[in-house]
């Protein structure tokens, strides 16, 4: 947690979320994770931010049992993750031809009330285009112009 006390105080979670990206680049993703792990103890309480952050390096280098692990941590907190985390995971499912997992992520949205945003929506549709669902990308399509998304 070196880095993490200016002045004897700690930042918070947010800026912490900068120190992840390097982690994950530099010692892998479990340096990320010993950082999320110790923030308890000084008192930082992880955010959204974090676990997505995480959960995206894992997903950078095809770990999904990983980046279902980090998604799944919030919800045990009692909270739901927002788009942009829940497109991270779709995506990373769907690179690894995981139509299925893709698929459950989206119905979770749907189930919690989270919107998909227009970069969802183009993950859902390129999935749904590589198993030839041409009938679903029609029907998602339309769902964009019925949500105000523009399909670019």
């Amino acid at each position: 947690m070196d880095g993490f006390c200016k002045l004897g105080q700690f930042v918070d979670a947010t800026k912490v979320i900068l120190e992840y990206k390097a982690l994950c680049k530099e010692d892998g993703v479990e340096g990320a994770v010993n950082v999320l792990d110790e923030m308890p103890e000084t008192k930082i309480v992880p955010n959204m931010m974090s676990y997505t952050t995480i959960m995206a390096g894992y997903v950078d280098r095809g770990d999904m049992l990983g980046a279902k692990r980090m998604f799944n941590e919030p919800l045990n907190r009692g909270w739901f993750p927002d788009a942009t985390t829940c497109t991270i995971l779709m995506d990373g499912f769907s690179k690894l031809d995981q139509f299925v997992d893709a698929t459950k992520v989206t119905n979770k949205m749907v189930e919690n009330g989270v919107e998909p945003n227009d970069v969802t929506y183009g993950v859902m549709i390129e999935s749904l285009c590589k198993v030839k669902k041409l009938r679903k990308v029609v029907n998602m399509i339309s769902d964009m112009l019925d949500n105000n998304y523009v399909p670019s």
